[in-house]
């Protein structure tokens, strides 16, 4: 997989997610130019996983963060995280389909590409039949401006996009 990109532009990756070896299958169908330019990745995982203190160790090996994380008065602090990584230049990668709740993780990845300038929602696709997976590219999204009552009709758009075979309709 191939995507282009500008020097300096801060990437977000929405895939639909089938299966958890979905970050790495993503990863490793990237051809090494566009691997260059998107390390590194930065995953945000499900806090199940998080729990797992041998799991956690390995996890933040490999810069995944959880969906939500605290700071001593209880607020979430993950939008805060995203973004932070976000502006160092590091790609974030949301499968909202996952075991986390997916609208509001929907919300906050149109929230970053709105607010932090040159981020861009690269779109792809994950499917799995008979035991083999195939990963579509499905372009480049930018969230200009939207209102609350928007968000709804965004996210319609870019679950279609990623979720459907386009071929069936």
């Amino acid at each position: 997989l191939h995507i282009e990109t500008k020097e300096q532009e801060l990437t977000i990756i929405i895939a639909n997610h089938v299966s958890r070896l979905d970050p790495f299958l993503l990863c490793t169908n990237m051809d090494w130019q566009t691997t260059k330019k998107l390390i590194p990745y930065r995953f945000m995982v499900s806090n199940g996983y998080m729990k797992r203190p041998i799991m956690r160790i390995f996890l933040k090996l490999v810069w995944w963060y959880p969906a939500y994380s605290y700071d001593e008065s209880g607020k979430n602090m993950s939008l805060s995280h995203s973004r932070i990584f976000l502006e160092r230049g590091e790609t974030l990668v949301i499968f909202p389909e996952g075991g986390i709740h997916h609208k509001k993780f929907w919300i906050w990845a149109f929230y970053l590409n709105q607010k932090v300038e040159k981020s861009r929602l690269e779109l792809f696709r994950i499917e799995k039949k008979n035991k083999k997976y195939r990963i579509e590219y499905r372009g480049t999204d930018r969230v200009q401006s939207y209102e609350d009552e928007d968000l709804l009709a965004i996210s319609e758009k870019i679950f279609h996009k990623i979720s459907h075979d386009e071929k069936a309709h």
